[in-house]
C-alpha cells in the first residue's frame, strides 16, 4: 500500500486497541501465547506513533500465566510505500514487545523480518539483539 493510504487507515484507528498475538514454542514441547494490544497514538505525516501493551500470557489450554497489563513502551515507525498493516504492527511488537525474547522465536518467524526492517529504517536504532543469519 502507499504510505498515505496507510496513514489514512491508521488515523481511523487512533485510540482503538488492535490485538496482536505471538506464539513461542517451549523447549518441552508446549506453546505459550503472548497477547499484545497495540494502540495508535498519532499519525504524523509518514510516521506512525504506537503504544504497545502486553495484555497477558497464556498456554494452549487457555490458562493464564500472566494476566495483568504491562506497558512495553511507545514506538515511532516510519511508513514507506509498499508497506502493509501487518508489517507495521509486527515492527511495533518486535521492537517493544519481544525484542529480548527473539532467541525463543523460530528463525523463520515474521517478527525477525520486522525487526530487521525496522533497524534498516531507523539510523540511530541501537540493536540489543542480533538476528540469526539466514
Amino acid at each position: 500500500m502507499k504510505a498515505q493510504h496507510l496513514a489514512a487507515y491508521f488515523k481511523k484507528r487512533i485510540a482503538r486497541p488492535i490485538p496482536y498475538d505471538v506464539y513461542i514454542e517451549q523447549e518441552r514441547g508446549g506453546v505459550i501465547f503472548w497477547a499484545y494490544e497495540l494502540e495508535v497514538a498519532a499519525v504524523d505525516g509518514d510516521a506512525l506513533h504506537m503504544m504497545v501493551t502486553l495484555k497477558g500470557v497464556h498456554d494452549v489450554q487457555g490458562r493464564w500465566l500472566q494476566r495483568h497489563d504491562v506497558t512495553c513502551g511507545d514506538i515511532v515507525i516510519p511508513m514507506n510505500d509498499g508497506d502493509c498493516v501487518t508489517l507495521l504492527l509486527g515492527m511495533a511488537v518486535a521492537i517493544r514487545g519481544v525484542a529480548e525474547k527473539m532467541d525463543h522465536l523460530p528463525a523463520r518467524s515474521g517478527l525477525h523480518l520486522c525487526y530487521r526492517e525496522y533497524a534498516s529504517r531507523v539510523e540511530d536504532f541501537n540493536q540489543p539483539w542480533s538476528p540469526p543469519r539466514m
